[in-house]
């Protein structure tokens, strides 16, 4: 009884010291704080670090990013989330992974790695690119979805999680960085034949629970978000979302649909940016299937010629 409770001391000790190293340099009141909510949370936080040890998934997400430890400790992707709720939260999305994602995805995806999981063809031939990697503002969620230019530039990016009970958590959805021009949103739309990034990447994620038979899609309302996104309520409401509990919004499961068109030449251009839109969620989803990069076909043969540098893709973790 006694050399568990050491041993169990010596684990607790340990992870602490693990997660203090990797803020290194932070606010001395900070890491008291930390202490003190290690402290607070001490049979929880006991039972959850003997999970992480015994769970390949999470002993191996913890190692890339030791605050995995303490994820729960402080206010998560919902203000209105409390302790039990996000401990559950973070356990689900790990788990999720491991029965559902590809191995090859999923090992990358833990360890921080950056994936290229498909590329779009525009109407004017240039590509656009769909990403996946852990998000710098671990506070929103577990996994970025970034769609990028053909210069490597953020047109939009989302932070969900694999919640189980709580359904697909979108804990936020930003539009373009906001350093670029808006020339660079317009060149994607007109590309697109009128589809927005930000539409595009809430498509894609309606595929997404669709595909794997999660009944619930609920976004983080700007209030209860822990950073704010600009006026997000207003473009959750315009996609039918609906504020519940814990500040969310429950979103339908699939795109709404929108009065024809009158003229000839608004109906073709509309069907254009449908075709775009089913294909671009085509392409997602079969990277779920098996990992491998997926390419479209432009929507016309227009060829055009880059001419901007590329941008390294480590800048990305600016916009989570």
């Amino acid at each position: 009884m006694i050399g568990e409770a050491k041993t169990t001391a010596v684990s607790w000790l340990k992870a602490l010291r693990t997660v203090q190293a990797a803020r290194r340099g932070e606010n001395p009141l900070r890491s008291a704080l930390r202490t003190y909510r290690w402290l607070r949370h001490f049979p929880q936080q006991r039972r959850w670090l003997a999970h992480v040890e015994t769970c390949d998934i999470l002993r191996e997400a913890a190692m890339a990013d030791p605050r995995l430890h303490d994820r729960w400790h402080r206010a998560y992707i919902s203000r209105q989330f409390d302790a039990d709720a996000r401990l559950r939260i973070v356990d689900a999305h790990y788990t999720f992974l491991t029965q559902h994602f590809p191995r090859r995805m999923r090992e990358r995806i833990v360890r921080g790695h950056d994936l290229r999981v498909a590329t779009l063809r525009l109407e004017n031939g240039l590509p656009a690119y769909l990403h996946l990697r852990k998000p710098a503002d671990d506070g929103a969620g577990e996994l970025g979805i970034y769609l990028l230019n053909a210069y490597k530039e953020v047109l939009a990016s989302c932070v969900i999680t694999f919640a189980g009970s709580e359904g697909l958590l979108i804990g936020s959805l930003r539009g373009a960085w906001p350093y670029m021009a808006e020339e660079a949103t317009r060149e994607f739309v007109r590309g697109s034949c009128g589809l927005k990034p930000k539409d595009l990447l809430l498509s894609l994620l309606r595929a997404l629970a669709v595909s794997y038979g999660i009944e619930s899609i609920r976004a983080v309302s700007g209030h209860a978000q822990l950073r704010r996104n600009g006026d997000s309520d207003t473009f959750l409401q315009a996609h039918g979302g609906v504020l519940t509990e814990a500040g969310c919004y429950d979103m339908p499961l699939y795109d709404l649909s929108h009065p024809q068109a009158s003229s000839q030449r608004r109906r073709a251009m509309d069907a254009r940016r449908e075709d775009f839109r089913r294909e671009a969620c085509d392409l997602f989803l079969q990277a779920f299937q098996g990992y491998r990069p997926r390419t479209s076909a432009p929507l016309h043969n227009a060829k055009a010629t880059d001419t901007r540098p590329s941008l390294a893709l480590g800048v990305m973790a600016a916009s989570a």
